[in-house]
This record gives structure tokens, C-alpha cells and sequence, in this order.
């Protein structure tokens, strides 16, 4: 199976060689943008007829809780790396053998990844700031699987600190080694929560068949990583995200598994401001997905939180989990990262559940 390196943003790039990025014949403005991809070459069709195309846009009445998916067992190992200016991105090649994902009973080889800017995804009802894909491929590199993670701008991510000097002099190279290339940041990637779809290759030919993995939590990158990432592109290609492609009917899963190791009772709380408004906390509740998503974990302040329930009702003790009501409050167990500004503290108490 031939693949073209038109697809380098998304498959097999063991197989090109940094003589074939100039055969990149497509853009994402002008003749060669997104809307003509499909009439570049016949090999390209699925971009226009294709029914089943990413990326796309994350949206509730789309999304199911799906009780059979799994944990995603990350276990990449330390590696050595090239960086890579692919011509319409940057990437990081690895050497050898980097680590697997299972889906489905099917193993899956981390082969390279890559960032786009702005996202690909939409997610929350907005594009964030950049995109970060994990390729993968089977032994016979006849399936792909893209674990996506989005950025919004803030602190600078560690991932991208390990080559941010190089990617200056990017500018007037195809690739530079990089050595050893430490991937436990994305080991350490939250597990519990994700969305999966069946999709296509976001770059010519957009190959159909593509099992993609959008983790539920957002990564932080500063803006300086940000304008490197996208500084020794071609001015083409600074824009690098492919516009949303519909639906068309398919559904897309949704994996959660709430934190019980901190499971606690609340302590000591406050009221405080929320949205404009205040919130009182009465009575609190933490479990599993068996008590109506009733869960919640809070670190501290201003830092995120993250948890699944509903308000309103009264609770009640269940076995095998303490219930709760939080009044005033509602958290989406649907939305990406959601965030909401408060501050409750309270001592952890480990309940056997």
C-alpha cells in the first residue's frame, strides 16, 4: 500500500523522505484551499464526495456515553526524535519503537505527531488555540488511529519545551535531531474522560476509516511556543486547520471514568461568586456514574475543577455511594474541560465504595 506524502500529517511518515515535502501540491486559502482539495487528484476524491470526514465539531445531541469503551493505556517510552518541518506543519518523528494504544483488541504504534493552530476540533462551541495529533498505525500500516489533544494559550506545555530552541533554526533546515524525546507529559494526559469517532485523514486524501480519540481535558501552551510553532511555515500555511466537515449521522462516543481514590465529604465551604452571581452549597455529594453522574473533584483555587452531577432534588444515601445536592450549579458531563469559577474547600475523607 502506497502512501502519498500528502498525508504526512496523518500517517505512515516512516515512509517519506524529506526529499517529498515539497510534493505537497495543496493549501488551505486560495485555488488549492480545503473547498478544492477534492479536484487536486483523483486520489483526493474523498475530500469532496467522502461521507465520513474530520474534523468536526463536538456537539451534545451527537454525543453518547458509551459503557463498554475502556481506559486508553498510554504507555509511550523515552525515544529518540527528529523535529521535522513538514511544510504545512511541524512534527516529531520517533526512531524505533515508542509505545502502543489498544482499541477494539487492535494495537496501534505511535509513529509521529504534529500540531495544527488553530484547533481542528470544535469543541465547547468554540475553535481553541491549537491541536496536537498523536498518529498511530497497525503493524501492516493498513488502519490509523489519531489521539487529538486541544491547547488553549496559558502556561507553556513541557511537551513542547523539550525542543522549543530548535525550533528557530527549523527556519532554514528540513530536520533536526532532537535526541531523547520524553513523552511522559502525555502519559500523564487525563484518562478519564474522552470522545471517539470514526473520521478521515484532515489533510489530502482524506482517507476514511480513521479512529480518532479526543481527550476531554485541555493542555496549555504559552503564546511564544505558540508563534514558534508556526514561524518556519510558509506564510500558506501559518493556518493550518481544515474547516469542519458534517456529521452526517454519525455519533460520537463518550468515555468517563470518575477519580474515586479522593472521593471525600465537604469540610469546611463557603459561598462564593459564580458567573455573576452566588451559589450556596448545602449539602454535597460524591459517587459514580450510577447515582445520575454524581461526582465531583476540586483542587484549589483558580486552578480547574472537574466533575459530573446534576442540581436540584434532595439526595439520599445509596449503597455504594454517599449522595448529595448542589444547589444553583449545573455541570454538563458533555463539555470539554468545563470550567467554573469558584472556590470551595473542604477535607478529604477516602469512603470504601
Amino acid at each position: 500500500m502506497r502512501l502519498h506524502c500528502a498525508i504526512i500529517s496523518i500517517a505512515a511518515l516512516a515512509l517519506c523522505t524529506s526529499a517529498d515535502y515539497f510534493s505537497v501540491n495543496f493549501s488551505y486559502s486560495g485555488p488549492n484551499g480545503p473547498a478544492n482539495w477534492g479536484r487536486l487528484s483523483p486520489s483526493y476524491a474523498a475530500c469532496s464526495n467522502g461521507k465520513a470526514q474530520s474534523p468536526v465539531e463536538l456537539i451534545k445531541t451527537d454525543i453518547f456515553m458509551n459503557k463498554e469503551l475502556k481506559n486508553i493505556a498510554r504507555n509511550y517510552l523515552l525515544a529518540n526524535a527528529t523535529l521535522v518541518n513538514n511544510e504545512f506543519n511541524i512534527g516529531v518523528h520517533f526512531e524505533g519503537k515508542v509505545g502502543d494504544i489498544n482499541i477494539n483488541g487492535k494495537n496501534y504504534s505511535l509513529k509521529q505527531l504534529h500540531w495544527h493552530s488553530p484547533s481542528e476540533h470544535k469543541a465547547n462551541g468554540r475553535i481553541h488555540d491549537a491541536e496536537l495529533h498523536l498518529v498511530h498505525l497497525t503493524e501492516d500500516i493498513k488502519n490509523i488511529a489519531v489521539v487529538a489533544v486541544l491547547y488553549r494559550l496559558g502556561d507553556p506545555d513541557p511537551l513542547i519545551s523539550q525542543f522549543e530552541e530548535k525550533l528557530v533554526e527549523l527556519g532554514n533546515k528540513k530536520e533536526i535531531a532532537i535526541g531523547s524525546f520524553d513523552l511522559e507529559e502525555i502519559n500523564r494526559s487525563s484518562r478519564r474522560r474522552y470522545y471517539r469517532y470514526v473520521g478521515s485523514l484532515t489533510t489530502p486524501p482524506c482517507k476514511e476509516g480513521v479512529i480518532w480519540t479526543i481527550l476531554g481535558k485541555l493542555r496549555t501552551l504559552s503564546t511564544q511556543q505558540l508563534n514558534l510553532l508556526k514561524a518556519p511555515l510558509n506564510p500558506k500555511f501559518k493556518h493550518n486547520a481544515r474547516p469542519l466537515q458534517q456529521i452526517n449521522g454519525r455519533k460520537i462516543e463518550m468515555y468517563y471514568h470518575p477519580k474515586t481514590t479522593t472521593m471525600g465529604l465537604i469540610g469546611e465551604f463557603r459561598s462564593a461568586q459564580v458567573l455573576g452571581g452566588h451559589m450556596n452549597l448545602s449539602k454535597f455529594r460524591v459517587g459514580t456514574l450510577a447515582s445520575r453522574y454524581c461526582f465531583y473533584h476540586t483542587r484549589a483555587q483558580e486552578e480547574s475543577q472537574e466533575g459530573v452531577w446534576e442540581s436540584g432534588g434532595s439526595g439520599s444515601r445509596m449503597k455504594g455511594v454517599l449522595s448529595c445536592v448542589i444547589k444553583n450549579l449545573k455541570f454538563d458531563p458533555f463539555e470539554l474541560n468545563a470550567r467554573v469559577g469558584y472556590l470551595i474547600r473542604f477535607s478529604v475523607l477516602q469512603p470504601s465504595l
